[in-house]
């Protein structure tokens, strides 16, 4: 996927988020820039840059390293947001959760599933997009898929989300360092990559063949046409291809 869809498509979503919302996120994003705390954008606003899909969350994830967590919170107590903890009790090891009327801002500086804490990577290499006058940075695709591929609760399930980008970035994903992010949980993209393969071969043999060989998968017939998402959802389910 090229820089300039994902920031077009970053943009789109911005440019979307009501007015109300938009005015708590940008106080606690221009006192962040004037701290220097150095930060990435992940949640809806990451998924519809990799995706273009758009989903209004009314919550805004930042992704900041341990030590900048404080002044992070310091940040949105600075601009009126409280702790919705005593609304909504949440883990603390992992995120602190912000609100202000519809508003909520997560400060996420690990994923909470304790593998890993946030780190410069995280912040550093993801692309830099552009959004009502301001220049902000989102976390990569691969931290994005890889703290979603933890995410199979009975509640709550974040795969289809990684099945999107898989189709729409998947060409351009470094694969070789999400293996290495992975390590021992590489079943994990082994078992997602193995249905993507089912929904659509198509889709799937646009992927390295090395990859699949990697992950001991059969390599995708290009020449198979078969679909199988209907079986799973009627409804429009895949956004843009790479």
């Amino acid at each position: 996927m090229l820089k300039s869809d994902v920031s077009r498509q970053v943009t789109a979503f911005i440019e979307n988020i009501p007015e109300d919302q938009w005015a708590v996120y940008e106080c606690v994003l221009n006192r962040l820039a004037r701290t220097r705390i150095p930060f990435a954008l992940g949640g809806a606003i990451a998924y519809a840059g990799y995706t273009g899909r758009m989903r209004n969350t009314k919550d805004l994830d930042i992704y900041v390293t341990p030590e900048h967590r404080d002044a992070a919170v310091a940040c949105l107590s600075a601009c009126g947001l409280i702790d919705y903890f005593d609304e909504l009790p949440y883990d603390r090891k992992w995120i602190y959760r912000g609100k202000k009327r519809d508003a909520i801002m997560d400060v996420i500086f690990a994923m909470a599933n304790g593998r890993s804490e946030v780190t410069a990577d995280w912040l550093q290499r993801g692309p830099v997009v552009e959004g009502r006058g301001h220049k902000l940075r989102i976390i990569p695709p691969e931290e994005l898929i890889w703290s979603k591929l933890y995410v199979v609760q009975r509640e709550r399930c974040d795969w289809p989300d990684i099945l999107n980008v898989v189709h729409s970035a998947g060409t351009s994903l470094d694969w070789d360092r999400l293996l290495k992010l992975l390590e021992d949980d590489r079943p994990l993209l082994r078992s997602l990559l193995s249905m993507y393969s089912w929904i659509t071969q198509e889709g799937a043999a646009r992927l390295p063949h090395s990859l699949w060989e990697r992950l001991e998968l059969p390599v995708p017939d290009q020449q198979d046409r078969t679909e199988r998402m209907h079986l799973l959802d009627t409804r429009p389910w895949f956004g843009k291809a790479a």
